[in-house]
């Protein structure tokens, strides 16, 4: 037990020194191990200030350091999880994170999808192997602690009936209905969907689409870019569902009225223009704010029965990419051939997607299996 010649505070703790440091404890015992700790780690390697160095401070200089080429998209999207880190253990000092601190940083996303958490995950590590290649600590407190695995991702395959109000709103001259057909039967992006040029991209006689740039938006203003990743930059088959769709139309498929790329602001708006239209298809014709107000409607009420309620119509257009993946699957086309299309840059992601669709098939042979047993076995007690 050390000697009792630590100073106790107003507020029950002791405090030792070294240097310039402070070390407090509830204890002179624990005092001093904390000052013991801190001058073995300095014999050890670390740097004799990384002590003084709060987590917040050294992750805004590592963002400039090592994220500083991307994107602002992307940028942003990193300060995101940054945050995410900060609000658990910012104001700590660098060296006194610990494994717990980074578990709550994981929990903290327990409610994301499975891709949320593991980008979390990766971001949370980087910057603490940062940190111990800079000297701040001896060890990366994230190697024990475990993320959690979130749900799988929300896009989805859209359904047969929502196909045929796409095939229908494809008839019309609402402005998204060529590019959805394309973001469906082509399994574009929705940044290279808005870049592809009709007279340039689209080859009748091939049947092919090329896809050579994308769109992205900074600040509500696009730029052109390349595409996702060099596997992006591709040439996919076109259907002639689609290029049906596609024949006899010039241009950007979907512009401004000046024939311009659209703002993200006008995208978004027209985006809703077009599922609403969609919704008055799926409803009749009707518009939704003339809902129990027509002549039809009143004389329903008169006689007793009820309107019918207003169906809503909602599909992302990353539910048509995932649709169109669907559909490869479907068609039995080979790991190699889908990848190149869907622009992979591996196979990891088509994997994932086969395989989730290989198990919901797998589970439908089952239901139809039992169902079929089932059957039998009512046929059976019959004939008893």
């Amino acid at each position: 037990m050390p000697r009792l010649t630590l100073k106790q505070r107003k507020d029950g703790r002791y405090v030792c020194a070294y240097k310039d440091m402070r070390f407090y404890g509830l204890t002179q015992a624990e005092a001093i191990d904390k000052r013991e700790r801190y001058i073995d780690d300095i014999k050890r390697g670390l740097r004799e200030q990384a002590g003084t160095r709060p987590v917040a401070d050294y992750a805004a200089e590592w963002m400039g350091t090592y994220k500083a080429h991307v994107t602002r998209k992307t940028y942003n999207a990193y300060l995101g999880y940054i945050n995410t880190i900060l609000a658990e253990c910012g104001d700590k000092r660098v060296q006194d994170v610990t494994t717990s601190d980074i578990q709550r940083i994981y929990n903290r996303r327990k409610d994301n999808g499975g891709d949320s958490i593991k980008k979390q995950a990766m971001i949370t590590k980087s910057l603490f192997e940062s940190a111990q290649a800079d000297g701040l600590i001896l060890r990366n407190p994230c190697i024990k602690a475990k993320r959690p695995a979130g749900y799988e991702g929300t896009h989805r395959s859209i359904e047969q009936w929502e196909r045929d109000i796409i095939h229908q709103m494809a008839r019309t001259n609402h402005r998204l209905a060529s590019a959805v057909m394309v973001m469906l039967y082509a399994g574009l992006r929705r940044g290279e969907m808005l870049a592809i040029n009709i007279d340039r991209d689209v080859d009748f006689d091939a049947r092919t689409i090329t896809v050579r740039e994308a769109v992205r938006y900074e600040h509500n203003r696009p730029i052109i870019c390349d595409p996702k990743s060099e596997a992006g930059k591709r040439v996919v088959p076109m259907p002639d569902i689609l290029a049906d769709v596609l024949r006899d139309k010039h241009g950007l498929i979907v512009c401004t009225h000046e024939g311009k790329h659209m703002t993200l602001g006008v995208f978004v708006s027209t985006w809703r223009s077009y599922l609403y239209h969609c919704a008055v298809t799926l409803n009749g014709g009707k518009r939704k704010r003339w809902l129990d107000r027509t002549k039809a409607d009143k004389l329903k009420h008169a006689q007793g029965a009820k309107s019918d309620a207003w169906r809503e119509f909602s599909i992302r257009t990353h539910d048509l990419r995932h649709s169109y993946c669907t559909m490869l699957y479907e068609a039995d086309i080979d790991l190699k051939s889908a990848q190149k299309w869907m622009g992979h840059a591996d196979e990891k992601m088509i994997l994932k997607i086969y395989a989730h669709l290989t198990e919901k098939h797998e589970q439908k042979a089952a239901e139809k299996l039992h169902h079929a047993l089932a059957n039998i076995q009512i046929g059976i007690q019959h004939n008893d």
